[in-house]
């Protein structure tokens, strides 16, 4: 048998790096770091904190742009544009005037609006809800032209109404 040598060995040039000093852990830190940034900056989006925020009345103004800018090619559509543009200004009345208005019909809002808005879009707004109320539930012939020119007539009261109150919604 043959027996073998043990000897030692000298080791002054070699070391042992620890694992919390390695290049892959600081990769992986670095990569962990950014998902955890790109997480916050996710949620903060989603939360709604970097989005530019719109008051009440632009919201609305914004709806009936979209409104205007839509195509009617039936009866049918007009008609649905006629509930969404008297469901966005019962809406806009019940915040700016503090009211309860969602339920109530085109008619029923002409009695709670009076006394609050301008005198001079007093009746035109009467005339307005009484034809949208025969147009929605009588159906009326309408034609797209009436439907945009009501649109405009609507941008104008809450532009119109909107000047009126400060930021607190006071006048």
């Amino acid at each position: 048998m043959q027996e073998q040598k043990i000897e030692f060995v000298d080791i002054e040039n070699v070391w042992y790096q620890p694992w919390w000093q390695s290049s892959w852990l600081y990769g992986f830190i670095a990569v962990l770091v950014c998902l955890i940034f790109a997480g916050v900056l996710y949620y903060m989006y989603r939360r709604g904190w970097c989005v530019k925020k719109m008051t009440f009345n632009q919201q609305d103004l914004k709806k009936l742009q979209i409104l205007d800018v839509a195509t009617y090619d039936s009866s049918e559509k007009i008609y649905q544009a006629y509930f969404q543009l008297t469901m966005i200004l019962k809406i806009y009345f019940a915040r700016q005037y503090s009211l309860q208005l969602e339920d109530k019909t085109d008619l029923e809002i002409i009695h709670s609006l009076q006394g609050l808005i301008d005198p001079v879009f007093e009746p035109l707004l009467v005339e307005f809800l009484q034809r949208a109320f025969q147009i929605k539930f009588a159906r009326d012939s309408i034609s797209e032209q009436m439907l945009h020119d009501d649109i405009k007539f609507v941008q104008k009261i809450i532009e119109q109404t909107s000047k009126k109150s400060d930021k607190a919604g006071r006048f």
